[in-house]
């Protein structure tokens, strides 16, 4: 019974610690976490992170350039290439992109790192750590949104059309990365860090607004991008976006903080585990050989 208060005490304090006012700002006091695998040992090189890292950075470099070039046909009119840049949807492919490359260079930064001088530490979160955290935090929770939105709202009046690789590289495969990444990476999150998609979100629906009162349309010539950013009727578009700002967003990004606790915790109780196992093994073999000396 006193173990449960314990633990139960150790939990409400793990939570308290998560709102404290530093953790609104992208200082980690472990750096090397934002560059390693959850699973590896942390102070050695892991070529098998390496190649995770690149694979995921080449296939959404890869997708991004088609995407915005490849799938309208290089001779497609200016205007339609510039229509790509109008949507939240490749907005997010094309800052996913960014993100993944970003970390294999760091990783890439990394292994040179300990190569040369032989560890893994930092004597401060370096900046290129920082952008890549906020990256991640941003493309973790609106990638969430985007394909629960797809999924939910706008699919079931397709279904009769079939899954293209456009929808599949667009509405699958990148939060299938992003809850992938969630339990490789070691990188942590932090439940105050919801304010930086909730900040992107509000970027986009912004800009959203300025292109509508600019008298922009889409490539059908409608006057609306998305059905729910319809500013011909400002009130409930308002409304449903302060609501996808100020809840939807922080309640998805809270999510991918509760599989990053999971991750961790699953990491401690292996840990824990191997280490009673090692114990074990060690005291055996210092039993065998006190029986061979008697």
């Amino acid at each position: 019974m006193g173990f449960k208060v314990q633990r139960r005490r150790v939990g409400l304090q793990q939570v308290r610690d998560e709102f404290r006012r530093e953790n609104l700002c992208l200082h980690h006091k472990v750096p090397h976490l934002f560059v390693t695998s959850q699973w590896q040992q942390q102070n050695r090189m892991s070529c098998l992170y390496l190649g995770y890292r690149l694979f995921w950075a080449l296939y959404f470099l890869v997708w991004a350039v088609w995407a915005w070039v490849g799938s309208m046909g290089y001779s497609a009119p200016l205007h339609l290439k510039i229509h790509f840049l109008l949507y939240l949807t490749n907005w997010s492919i094309l800052v996913l992109a960014v993100d993944t490359s970003l970390q294999a260079i760091n990783v890439i930064l990394h292994l040179k790192k300990v190569s040369e001088d032989g560890e893994a530490q930092y004597p401060a979160m370096p900046t290129r750590l920082k952008v890549s955290w906020v990256f991640s935090n941003v493309i973790g929770a609106i990638h969430a949104l985007i394909t629960a939105s797809y999924w939910i709202t706008v699919y079931p009046n397709r279904s009769d059309e079939k899954l293209t690789e456009i929808g599949i590289n667009t509405h699958i495969m990148p939060v299938l990365y992003v809850l992938l990444d969630s339990m490789v990476s070691a990188t942590p999150r932090r439940l105050l860090h919801a304010y930086q998609p909730a900040l992107y979100m509000l970027a986009y629906t912004l800009f959203n607004l300025m292109y509508y009162l600019c008298g922009g349309l889409d490539y059908l010539g409608r006057p609306a991008l998305y059905p729910i950013l319809d500013w011909t009727r400002p009130g409930s578009t308002i409304g449903i976006m302060s609501l996808v700002i100020v809840l939807l967003v922080p309640f998805l990004h809270a999510l991918l903080c509760g599989l990053y606790a999971t991750r961790v915790k699953a990491w401690r109780i292996l840990k824990i585990s191997r280490y009673v196992r090692e114990d074990d093994e060690t005291d055996q073999g210092e039993e065998g050989s006190q029986e061979q000396k008697v």
